[in-house]
């Protein structure tokens, strides 16, 4: 950052943070290289977590050229026109990618918005909100309309490489969405669901999953993810979230990929009228997106339980103190905000603090 000082805006994490999650990417898109499909669902996963910031062209080179520039100092003659120009390349891929991704999935944002809405009986609009700054793409070479003009240019199709990246389900799929229809054809009186959450448990039971635990979890979660589409880090906890929760059950094996069919079965049976392939692209996109890192994270606790117990059952009074201390040190520099709200005493702040501890305890256990 000390390379491209007016890009400090964007990055709201302490250095340290940062630096960690900088070198966890660049890493695991360099181990990617030798499989280019792999790379490409990791830039495409990367660039999914930026949707709400603004790349733009300007933006990436003036960060490639940062990069190169520390790189050059930290590695001197070693790192030689070859290796600057092959780095150059990855770089420029890397931020076309996102440039890519913040261009063409913002239809699919608006998609499923738009349809979310819908099937929760809720009040649709013609264009879903988004982030400021996050979909505006405009090109530069087009004339802004006047006022009272509307842009009557007809939308543009869904670019053909990218719906390819997303399959959707098999045709099987599309006729169990259909169920419903036959089954009230026959039973006029059958009560029929008008909501997601009731269309979802009806056809889990129609596809043998009404006992399903772990299916009823992220049910619980999925309006917190489908509401929240646009906002990329919003996502990511919900999925850590879901992870935290997946984590905790007695068996862990789980196909994911049942719940996708269960959902777009209840979508396509609340929208029949407006369900379309925009539509099997946009939600399979997402599922597919959720499904990646819930599937990647939901190991991950259960070796850290073990850990995090011993390591706040071993320490020390003197140590809890210091601990606590620190903590509050740390929170009111980097949030100064957090004043205004915790004016309590030294005790009751210490009491939060350990109830947090112990929250964190039982969350993983």
């Amino acid at each position: 950052m000390d390379e491209a000082p007016g890009l400090k805006q964007f990055f709201k994490s302490p250095k340290s943070v940062f630096g960690l999650r900088f070198m966890n990417g660049m890493n695991s898109m360099l181990a990617d290289l030798d499989s280019p499909s792999a790379l490409k669902k990791t830039v495409e996963t990367y660039g999914f977590q930026h949707l709400d910031h603004s790349v733009t062209t300007s933006r990436v080179e003036l960060i490639r050229e940062a990069i190169l520039s520390v790189a050059e100092m930290e590695l001197g003659g070693s790192f030689t026109d070859r290796s600057r120009q092959s780095l150059g390349v990855l770089l420029n891929y890397i931020g076309g990618a996102f440039i890519f991704v913040l261009r063409e999935l913002a239809d699919r944002i608006r998609i499923i918005q738009r349809s979310w809405k819908q099937v929760n009986k809720q009040e649709t609009i013609e264009h879903a909100q988004l982030p400021e700054g996050g979909f505006d793409v405009k090109d530069p070479n087009k004339a802004e309309p006047e006022d009272g003009q509307e842009d009557k240019k007809p939308k543009q199709e869904t670019n053909k490489a990218s719906r390819s990246a997303t399959k959707p389900t098999n045709p099987s799929d599309q006729d169990r969405g259909s169920f419903l229809a036959a089954a009230k054809s026959k039973n006029p009186a059958m009560q029929v669901p008008t909501d997601f959450a009731g269309m979802f448990m009806f056809n889990a039971t129609v596809m043998g999953f009404s006992e399903t635990a772990w299916m009823n979890l992220v049910l619980d979660r999925f309006d917190n993810i489908a509401t929240n589409v646009a906002n990329s880090g919003r996502v990511q906890e919900e999925c850590f979230v879901l992870s935290l929760c997946l984590a905790r059950l007695p068996d862990t094996d789980f196909a994911l990929t049942d719940f996708r069919a269960v959902m777009l079965a209840a979508l396509r049976s609340l929208i029949p009228d407006e369900w379309d392939m925009d539509h099997e692209v946009a939600w399979n996109w997402l599922w597919e997106n959720v499904e990646r890192v819930v599937s990647s994270t939901v190991s991950l606790p259960r070796p850290y339980e073990k850990a995090v117990r011993n390591f706040m059952f071993s320490l020390e009074e003197d140590q809890l103190q210091t601990v606590r201390i620190k903590t509050y040190a740390l929170f009111f520099t980097r949030c100064p905000a957090g004043q205004e709200y915790f004016k309590q005493s030294t005790t009751r702040l210490y009491f939060i603090l350990d109830k947090i501890n112990e929250m964190i305890i039982e969350i993983l256990s």
